[in-house]
């Protein structure tokens, strides 16, 4: 019993002691934490100027009293949850924690300064030789012009060793310094062997800003997205003065946090309020999507024109121009992610923030079609200006809805099953400026819609199933009107009234056979027009639309085609036509000219007109009347400059692109040659009478598919003129597709080197003997770029007989071979 009493007294004791050890310690690291952001708060002031910076020691201490405050922070949740006895009944953490405590503070008795100075100089003066001569002088003053000069941005000086690289580039140093005092002049040396990040850190070091980036990181609290964002922002930035400037702001505590969960927000503000207001218009326009969902570059522009955050008074390519560089600049700040060359996203976070900043403006609900109904009208708030319901599951608008917003101008409700819209929706929506439908199951449109004056984008396109269309007569501010691949049977009454209309759409229209006589006579200011290809368009009217830049649509043969391309030549810029006689399924697209059962026999210099204008796909199908030679046809062929697909299918007569004459014509006056030189794609099929292309070798320099199926007759496809065994260089070759050709002898009379092949098919060609591809002559795998090759299961064993120009790479090439039982052409 004594020493029960004895243990429970020492116990007392030993919690009192306890106790007042950790009051005693909490008591030191306060006064600790308080001498850490009086330093804290020195240096960064210090930093600001660009001549001080840190001392390494000091960084280090700091670093630890942040850890011993998150440990002593981390004990005084244990001692609260277990009691002290409990917590240190076993060991001696808190004698360690508080002798760390004392050996900090010990530390900090022994700064003598926190700070040291940083080398500021605009540069270090370089020692140089004194040299002179013509060739010298000459070279130093043509350098510093070009240092004078706005529009270069990188000069290089290359020469053998020796020559004096190294002394005229510290000439150049030295003058700069002197002379232009307003530049800072960085000396880095680098090896032969080097990495691009190596090099930016090198240049970073050179020039504060290395610490002021490192600081500006440590706000981002570790989180990527906001590093990537502030990179993204501050890309392209070198001046110290704006680094410093802008690391200030991001310390601002005034600065308002959107939500204390994600400290990355006060980044994202950040980068968006350096956005000028246009491109943060853009910006929060883009927040209208579904979270995480990809969106085209075009549609997304498209959009920007049609709510007409360009500049309307310019022409439309001066308009597409404009939203795609905006894009590129919110892709650059990172605000934007690119997801492919055609693709951008949002990041979920960075849309959170954009969403936040049009709280009460934008209502969006959009994605997963998780909403089944139209939100009732208690959300529909009087301060509304933009509503995106896009990607969800309502069907129908029931009647009885009545709206009172009058700041709304943008609804969408693309991509919804709605198949109903009552008449009272609309009825006092009168602001209303854009109105997306596209992509719904709507099969008519109220009559309300008529009264919406203010109205200037109506986007209907792929309402597969709309019918009726009320009369349009009132909308006079109407500038886009797109009912591609809907039901129409007529085009919508009063639509000649549309006085403003710039860009119509009728596209896969596919039940409407007729357009009005006159349609387009008081249509005067459009600039876009998409007709369907079943309809034979009204090419006088055409012809006098003078802003007209873009067209698709069919004409009747090529003597309308050459009437109407050289009346608009100076205009059109984006163009999808097809020259046909008959009447067949065509699927139009961008700067393309289809020619289909067209008879060129008697067309003459019309059928030479094709390739007046800037097209870059051609297409020739079942026309008849050619010459065995292609180019007695087209004499234009010889210079198409922007020319960059080329496909003929069908056409009974042609033999070859060349006669030999011609050939070799073209082979003898090779430097002057432009024949088909910007052509990147050939493709040719179903050309029985077709025996060899005989084009020159300057043809296929920048080729990179070449494509031939199902010709009986040919026998070889590049044939060259030049010293045996050397090889053709094919450099931006990606595809070779020669298949079902059973008379092909020969891809090439000569090796081929083509190091960037991505894809071979082989089918169907058993008279050919060797594959003349060439790899290098010390290649001990294929090429990197290489994918696949393919040939069909029944030409095996001819596959595996070819010769190749080093017997190597019939095994070196074997994994990558397929062989489907059904060949698929690429």
């Amino acid at each position: 019993m004594e020493k029960l009493v004895e243990y429970a007294f020492d116990t007392f004791l030993d919690k009192k002691n306890l106790e007042s050890t950790l009051e005693a310690m909490k008591n030191s690291l306060n006064s600790l934490s308080d001498k850490a952001f009086d330093v804290e708060d020195k240096i960064r002031n210090a930093e600001l100027s660009g001549k001080k910076k840190r001392k390494r020691e000091v960084e280090q201490w700091l670093k630890q009293v942040n850890i011993i405050e998150s440990e002593f922070r981390t004990l005084e949740s244990e001692v609260q949850t277990q009691g002290f006895l409990r917590k240190f009944f076993n060991g001696d953490q808190l004698t360690q924690l508080n002798a760390k405590i004392h050996e900090l503070v010990e530390q900090s008795q022994h700064f003598r300064e926190v700070i040291i100075d940083v080398y500021e100089m605009r540069g270090e003066a370089l020692l140089t030789t004194n040299l002179c001569g013509k060739g010298f002088k000459e070279n130093l003053k043509r350098i510093w012009n070009l240092l004078k000069s706005d529009n270069v941005s990188s000069i290089g000086i290359c020469g053998m060793g020796g020559v004096g690289k190294t002394a005229l580039v510290r000439h150049i140093n030295s003058m700069i310094l002197g002379k232009r005092k307003e530049k800072r002049v960085c000396w880095i040396t680098i090896s032969q062997v080097f990495g691009i990040k190596k090099l930016q850190e090198e240049i970073a070091h050179s020039i504060e800003i290395e610490e002021l980036a490192k600081s500006m990181v440590k706000i981002c609290d570790g989180l990527p997205l906001g590093i990537i964002v502030l990179a993204g922002s501050m890309r392209g930035e070198t001046s110290v003065h704006v680094w410093r400037n802008e690391l200030e702001k991001l310390r601002d505590p005034n600065m308002v946090r959107d939500d204390q969960e994600h400290e990355v927000f006060k980044v994202l503000n950040y980068s968006f309020a350096r956005l000028d207001l246009n491109h943060q218009v853009y910006f929060l326009h883009c927040s209208l999507y579904p979270e995480d969902s990809s969106i085209h570059k075009w549609e997304l522009v498209e959009r920007f024109i049609s709510e007409e955050l360009v500049d309307i008074g310019k022409s439309r390519q001066s308009q597409l121009d404009q939203g795609f560089s905006t894009l590129n600049k919110l892709v650059k700040a990172c605000l934007l992610e690119s997801v492919h060359e055609y693709w951008v996203k949002m990041h979920d976070l960075v849309r959170a923030m954009a969403l936040k900043i049009t709280k009460g403006k934008n209502m969006v609900i959009s994605g997963l079609y998780s909403l089944k109904e139209i939100p009732n009208e208690g959300a529909w708030t009087k301060d509304l200006e933009k509503v995106s319901l896009m990607c969800n599951g309502i069907m129908e608008i029931p009647d009885g809805m009545l709206l009172d917003c009058p700041n709304l101008t943008t609804l969408i409700l693309h991509q919804n099953p709605l198949h109903f819209i009552s008449d009272s929706f609309f009825s006092q929506l009168d602001n209303l400026c854009f109105v997306d439908l596209s992509y719904t199951k709507i099969e008519k449109l109220p009559n309300s819609l008529s009264n919406l004056e203010n109205l200037k984008a109506l986007n209907l396109r792929f309402c597969w199933r709309l019918v009726e269309i009320p009369d349009l007569g009132k909308l006079k501010k109407l500038r886009e009107l797109d009912l591609s691949s809907t039901a129409i049977k007529k085009v919508p009454q009063g639509m000649e009234e549309l006085v403003n209309l710039r860009f119509l759409s009728l596209i896969d229209a596919e039940f409407l056979d007729i357009l009005p006589e006159g349609l387009f006579l008081n249509l005067r200011l459009l600039q876009c027009l998409h007709l369907p290809f079943k309809i034979k368009a009204p090419i006088d009217e055409i012809m006098n639309l003078k802003y007209l830049e873009e067209f698709e649509g069919r004409v009747k043969n090529v003597s309308d085609f050459s009437k109407y391309i050289r009346r608009r030549q100076s205009q059109l810029t984006i163009f999808g036509i097809l020259v046909c006689e008959g009447v067949t399924e065509c699927y139009g697209d961008r700067h393309k000219v289809i020619v289909r059962q067209c008879d060129l026999k008697n067309e003459g210099e019309e059928a030479s007109g094709i390739l007046v204008h800037n097209i870059y796909f051609l297409m020739l199908e079942k026309c008849e009347g050619l010459s065995n030679s292609l180019l007695d046809d087209f004499p234009r062929l010889n210079k198409p400059s922007s020319l960059k697909v080329l496909e003929i299918s069908k056409c009974r007569a042609i033999e070859c692109f060349l006669t030999n004459e011609q050939f070799l014509m073209a082979n003898q006056e090779i430097e002057s040659s432009t024949l088909f030189f910007s052509l990147r794609s050939l493709c040719i099929s179903e050309c029985n009478k077709m025996r060899k292309l005989g084009l020159p070798l300057s043809a296929f320099q920048n080729l990179e598919e070449i494509s031939i199926h199902n010709c009986d007759e040919i026998k070889d496809i590049i044939e060259v003129q030049q010293e045996e065994g050397r090889a053709v260089s094919l450099l931006k070759l990606k595809v070779l597709s020669p298949c079902h050709l059973p008379r092909l002898k020969s891809i090439c009379n000569t090796k081929i080197s083509c190091g960037s092949i991505n894809t071979i098919q082989l089918f169907r060609c058993r008279e050919l003997k060797k594959l003349p591809l060439y790899f290098g002559p010390t290649s001990h795998s294929p090429p990197q770029t290489l994918e696949r090759i393919t040939a069909w299961e029944g030409d095996k064993e001819w596959w595996e007989s070819l010769e190749w120009e080093y017997p190597s790479l019939s095994h070196l090439l074997q994994p990558l071979v397929e062989y489907p039982t059904v060949y698929n052409i690429y």
